[in-house]
């Protein structure tokens, strides 16, 4: 079927990007006229200043629709079959399989029906990626799709694969066994499993994951669909914060990036959390500590609390700020917590106990 079609296409919306102006998406759906009512092409077209830079393609199977779910799927793609067949098992209809994690029995029940969604690839030119550019096309897809465009059943689970596996190809292989040493042989499965786990990363910031730990495949419901900052950058703007307001030495933060940097990509979230939570405690190195008795000093907006005590809450990252509770001369609380600024308390004694 050519994109050229029109009498094939079935919607067609146009936006642009969230972030940079300079890019817009054209989505857009067409019909199958063999499986009609089955099997709707979906797609996004990228374009940077009026040229196209990338697109997005996939097939939404609507179960339910009179087809068998195996013979629409096999139409369209062998890795669709193998994702249904993954998901699905060998069901007709296109239910799930109940050893799918993470889903309760009511979630189960509306993904068991309804658009099927397979996000067959995005791709972008070179000079275009780093920039979450296919990341916010496909999320601007997905939702779209979930809106049900011009009367399309929505989508209930939306499932996608990575990257293919080159172990799996019996071409690639017998040029690897030729070609290369085992320790290079080695070498290159452990690259292609990094970047595998890369990928798999970034789309997990739309909300998709996998099935199982053994799964290749991984899924996404239309209610967890999310668009979740880089662990990087969420890092850089609450410990670079922390620098600039004076409350933990560029030393420190050297130090924790080390830490992020040797961890595995899908690893460092789950560390980036633990820093943050002793980032708002007070927990590191040259930090105010939570429960640490202050003297306020300096203070413009509320020159009446200068020279009271008060008790460290929290350090708050993205103010660059600590958290305090004023005290009256009789150690009791004063009003609400107060955000300032690392300059405006100094120590006053010990750490209050609990």
């Amino acid at each position: 079927m050519s994109d050229d079609d029109e009498e094939s296409v079935f919607a067609t919306h146009a936006l642009t990007d969230t972030v940079n102006a300079r890019y817009t998406y054209k989505l857009s759906v067409t019909e199958d006229y063999e499986f009609e009512d089955a099997i709707f092409r979906v797609g996004a077209m990228v374009s940077c200043d009026g040229v196209r830079v990338g697109s997005a393609s996939g097939s939404l199977v609507i179960r339910g629709s009179g087809w068998d779910f195996w013979e629409v799927c096999d139409s369209v793609s062998q890795e669709l079959c193998n994702v249904a067949n993954d998901l699905c098992g060998n069901d007709s209809y296109g239910r799930l399989v109940h050893d799918i994690d993470g889903l309760s029995s009511a979630e189960h029940a509306r993904a068991s029906k309804g658009g099927f969604l397979h996000i067959e690839h995005v791709t972008l030119d070179a000079a275009h990626r780093g920039a979450d550019i296919g990341l916010r096309c496909l999320h601007a897809l997905l939702m779209w799709l979930k809106s049900g465009p011009a009367g399309l059943p929505a989508w209930t689970i939306a499932v996608l694969f990575p990257a293919p596996d080159p172990c799996a190809d019996a071409d690639w292989r017998s040029k690897r066994d030729k070609e290369e040493t085992e320790e290079e042989q080695e070498k290159s499965v452990a690259e292609h499993k990094i970047n595998i786990q890369k990928i798999r990363t970034q789309w997990s910031r739309l909300g998709f994951v996998r099935k199982n730990m053994k799964s290749s495949f991984s899924y996404l419901l239309p209610s967890r669909i999310t668009l979740q900052p880089r662990a990087k950058d969420i890092w850089v703007a609450s410990f670079g914060g922390a620098v600039s307001a004076g409350a933990i030495s560029q030393e420190v933060l050297g130090r924790m990036s080390g830490e992020l940097t040797a961890m595995d990509e899908g690893e460092r979230p789950a560390l980036i959390e633990s820093q943050l939570q002793r980032l708002r405690a007070g927990e590191l190195e040259g930090m105010l500590s939570a429960k640490q008795s202050v003297r306020l000093v300096g203070l413009a907006a509320k020159p009446e609390l200068n020279g009271t005590t008060g008790l460290i809450v929290a350090f708050v990252p993205e103010k660059g700020r600590y958290a305090v509770q004023p005290l009256t001369a009789d150690a009791l609380l004063m009003g609400a917590p107060i955000c300032v600024k690392p300059v405006n308390v100094e120590m006053f004694n010990a750490t209050v106990a609990d």
